[in-house]
């Protein structure tokens, strides 16, 4: 959303008014954009002049003892969308102002800067309206991705994805998996024993066993619905590529935890006792493995990143770490990193700078 030069534009030229509220405060969406979890940060806005209001300040003074102050300060951006409104001067005469509009990220920062008894319960009014916002949109995807997933059709993704099979009637052998997925077989048995309740192997009969190739008495089979389960459990490169064909972006914003992160979490909780960590945090439209608000004047995100890290989508990685580096420091360590490394990493943190204790092509 730029602004034409030589014109100013009327919120009514691109914003149009949002179902959602904060607290008193209305809010403003995009013209003609549905909402998700993707674009949340980017088309959901509040206007400079409904917050001076709901807070009771100047307009000016919100602008300039406030927005300027934060913009100097690195807090805020230094170019927002701006629209003009018309205002009444005196009796007879008007005058344009501009009006900022303000993401849910920005709108958080500025409500910070603001103090008083009175303007304790406003800003924290706003925050849980802000939360419930997001968690509706998270519980929207949430649904849409539910309604998706049962109505898949399992085998025609996987061909989509490239997967052959060397037996008639979508019957895939160990080997077809492990070309597949690009897994040692020892990775696929470990799998497989860990979910052999709902992974039942086929026995194939010794002339299907024969026409393989093989030497083998005994040899199974798996069904496509079960090579499906195994494309999606396992954190591969083809599982991510095929969570994103069935769910689209919403993979970019919903994590799953992995081992690590649960183990991490269970270390993590004591190393940092005291310290408000947080799992799962919400950082605008991302996530970050974990979170503290203030360590030691600061916030910090802690991002395990294991095998998967790899595949993915560049371009969306790096807006997502810009966007959490101008607001936080942020440490990526590798799942299988040891304590020691880890702690003295993080002691070398400091706000809008990234620290990474891995080298990326060595993650497994």
């Amino acid at each position: 959303m730029s602004i034409k030069s030589k014109k100013i534009l009327l919120i009514g030229d691109i914003l149009e008014s949002c179902e959602q509220r904060l607290s008193s405060v209305p809010l403003w969406k995009t013209k003609g954009v549905s909402i998700t979890l993707e674009n949340l940060e980017r088309h959901v806005f509040t206007l400079s002049t409904d917050l001076a209001s709901y807070f009771n300040i100047r307009h000016d003074h919100l602008v300039e003892r406030n927005i300027y102050k934060l913009q100097k300060k690195g807090y805020l951006a230094n170019h927002f969308p701006t629209f003009g409104e018309m205002v009444e001067i005196g009796s007879s005469a008007q005058r344009m102002r501009l009006v900022y509009a303000l993401t849910q990220d920005q709108t958080e920062h500025l409500i910070a800067d603001f103090s008083g008894s009175k303007a304790w319960e406003k800003k924290h009014a706003i925050l849980t309206s802000l939360q419930e916002i997001r968690s509706a949109v998270r519980q929207g995807d949430y649904a849409k991705a539910r309604e998706k997933a049962q109505t898949w059709d399992g085998v025609q993704l996987l061909k989509d994805l490239g997967f052959i099979s060397s037996i008639p009637n979508n019957i895939a052998t160990k080997k077809d998996i492990i070309q597949f997925l690009k897994i040692p077989e020892s990775t696929l048995n470990n799998f497989l024993r860990k979910h052999n309740q709902n992974i039942k192997p086929i026995s194939l009969d010794l002339e299907t066993i024969k026409a393989l190739g093989s030497k083998a008495k005994h040899m199974k089979g798996y069904s496509f619905d079960d090579v499906a389960k195994i494309t999606f459990g396992m954190d591969t490169e083809k599982g991510i590529e095929a969570k994103k064909m069935l769910f689209g972006n919403i993979g970019n914003f919903l994590k799953i935890e992995t081992k690590g992160e649960i183990e991490w979490r269970s270390v993590l909780s004591k190393v940092f006792e005291g310290f408000d960590l947080r799992y799962n945090h919400p950082i605008g439209s991302y996530r970050v493995d974990f979170f503290i608000p203030n360590f030691f004047g600061f916030g910090l995100c802690l991002e395990c990143n294991g095998y998967c890290h790899k595949f993915y989508d560049l371009e969306e990685e790096k807006r997502r770490e810009e966007y959490i580096r101008e607001r936080y420091a942020l440490v990526r360590f590798h799942h299988k990193i040891s304590l020691e490394d880890l702690v003295n990493g993080i002691l070398k943190a400091k706000p809008k700078e990234v620290i990474t204790l891995y080298n990326i092509e060595q993650l497994v």
